[in-house]
């Protein structure tokens, strides 16, 4: 390949490469527009004793013959809360259980960034919810070894606290694209449906898990995903131009030997 050639192709994959960048970003810009981030803030509850639409709210130990249990009062309504992990009495309030358990308050808003909406619901200016999540390790592994480490086993509850009294609740298990993957092609539903990004549930559940060990990101319904083919078409135009220029380089004419 001559150098005026590998120059001009150079010219040609640089200009691919503009053009595929250009044409992600208008990608991404589109899809945020049409998709505006919902944002969520919490904000933890450590107290034990509080009220929440217009119901005493408590949530207290009780040792049984079956291990211990947290209970938790909401007006008339009551859950009874296996304690999974050990606890450290010495810790005031709710901290005992901070490892697997998390009473949050929440609210949730687009078009709004994150600080403005944690200020709105410290001030009331937002519609709060109330939340009581927990993590349970893998059924019959021991919490603080196996099942501590083995991620992908946990399930999480969600126990909303209702403004007209009651809970609802619902089970989700934690990411696991080997398990989706299999109940796709099987053509069947999970038994327990998996944390989704950009959801409170999946918020919620980041904050009783150790701070090393949540999902990895996904990159699914989101921007990058929105790029598509601009994605690969600009990374390979680059890299083809960036071969281009160095075939050139090494294509210099030498300078004549003088007599």
């Amino acid at each position: 390949m001559t150098r005026a050639t590998a120059i001009l192709l150079a010219a040609l994959l640089a200009a691919a490469a503009i053009g595929s960048g250009i044409s992600a970003a208008r990608r991404v810009g589109s899809y945020h527009r049409e998709n505006p981030r919902e944002q969520f803030a919490f904000k933890r509850v450590g107290v034990r004793e509080f009220n929440y639409a217009g119901r005493p709210v408590s949530l207290l130990d009780e040792a049984s013959p079956s291990g211990k249990k947290l209970i938790v009062s909401y007006g008339d309504a009551k859950l009874s809360l296996p304690v999974v992990l050990p606890l450290d009495p010495r810790l005031p309030g709710l901290a005992p259980h901070d490892d697997w358990m998390g009473v949050l308050r929440f609210a949730s808003a687009t078009n709004m960034d994150l600080p403005e909406l944690q200020a709105k619901m410290n001030a009331g200016e937002v519609r709060d919810r109330l939340v009581i999540v927990t993590r349970t390790p893998e059924p019959g592994a021991d919490p603080t070894t196996w099942g501590e480490i083995n991620k992908h086993r946990w399930t999480f509850d969600f126990y909303e606290f209702l403004p007209e009294g009651g809970f609802a609740h619902q089970k989700m298990a934690f990411p696991n694209k080997r398990a989706r993957a299999k109940a796709e092609r099987e053509g069947r539903e999970l038994a327990i449906p998996q944390l989704r990004e950009k959801t409170w549930e999946f918020e919620a559940a980041l904050m009783v898990m150790p701070k090393t060990d949540g999902p990895n990101p996904e990159f699914r319904n989101d921007g990058l995903a929105a790029m598509g083919w601009t994605l690969p078409a600009s990374g390979f135009a680059t890299i083809g131009m960036i071969a281009m220029l160095v075939v050139a380089a090494s294509r210099r004419p030498l300078t004549p030997a003088r007599a």
